[in-house]
């Protein structure tokens, strides 16, 4: 039996509607990388403006990319715009503040298992303890073991020479490690293994390109390069001739 000409041609029409619904719709992993694209634009900006001393603005991008983040429960996302939140409260000059968000970054980074968002968020937390005069909360670099009571020296990794230098790549983060006294004497001593790590370099040598090995608390070790604003980086910068 034949059916009515207009019954087969609204089915039709409703097949085409159904097909073309199906393929115009974003898929929610589209949606999901939308999220954690604009994520990273905002955490971008704010690293941006970070650069430029702008710690407000930075403050409010980093903010926002961790909101988009956090929609999408983008773990490593969350972590790194956490711990931008924090440096920009340092800047500040809201050290509590910085403290939480050091501190959410580290739960965070310990949920993922992610052993470089980990010692990241660690190793803010400790710097920001040791800046408000608690050194012995912060961790040396070389070994890392807390720095105790006696406090701990920042490791000039290429010697700034006699007098100072007025080189700014020499006297940025780049070049800068926190160390115990202990590990500090090493280094100024020229001990080979510590030059194996990065804590010390030779002459004419750019710091950013020197690898450090990094200790965690459990004598374990990460690969890091520094940045001149004093980020860690885990693959080796593309510096610009």
């Amino acid at each position: 039996m034949k059916r009515p000409a207009a019954l087969l041609l609204v089915l039709a029409l409703c097949a085409g509607a159904a097909l073309l619904s199906c393929s115009s719709a974003p898929k929610p992993s589209d949606t999901v990388m939308t999220v954690k694209t604009e994520g990273d634009q905002s955490s971008a900006s704010g690293q941006s403006y970070y650069l430029q001393g702008r710690y407000e603005l930075a403050l409010q991008f980093f903010s926002q990319a961790l909101t988009q983040y956090t929609s999408v429960d983008d773990g490593g996302g969350i972590v790194r715009a956490y711990i931008g939140v924090g440096r920009c409260e340092v800047a500040l000059g809201q050290p509590d503040e910085a403290e939480t968000a050091f501190q959410r970054a580290r739960q965070r980074a310990q949920q993922e298992a992610n052993a470089a968002l980990l010692f990241d968020s660690r190793m803010n937390l400790a710097e920001l303890y040791l800046s408000r005069g608690d050194p012995s909360q912060a961790r040396c670099e070389a070994h890392g073991g807390w720095l105790g009571s006696h406090g701990g020296d920042f490791q000039h990794v290429m010697a700034r020479g006699m007098g100072g230098c007025k080189d700014p790549l020499i006297n940025s983060a780049a070049n800068c490690a926190l160390l115990c006294r202990r590990c500090h004497d090493l280094a100024e001593a020229r001990d080979p293994h510590m030059e194996a790590a990065g804590f010390w370099a030779r002459q004419g040598t750019d710091p950013r390109m020197v690898p450090m090995m990094l200790a965690s608390e459990h004598g374990s070790g990460i690969l890091v390069w520094r940045s001149m604003d004093g980020r860690y980086l885990f693959e080796a910068p593309e510096l610009a001739a």
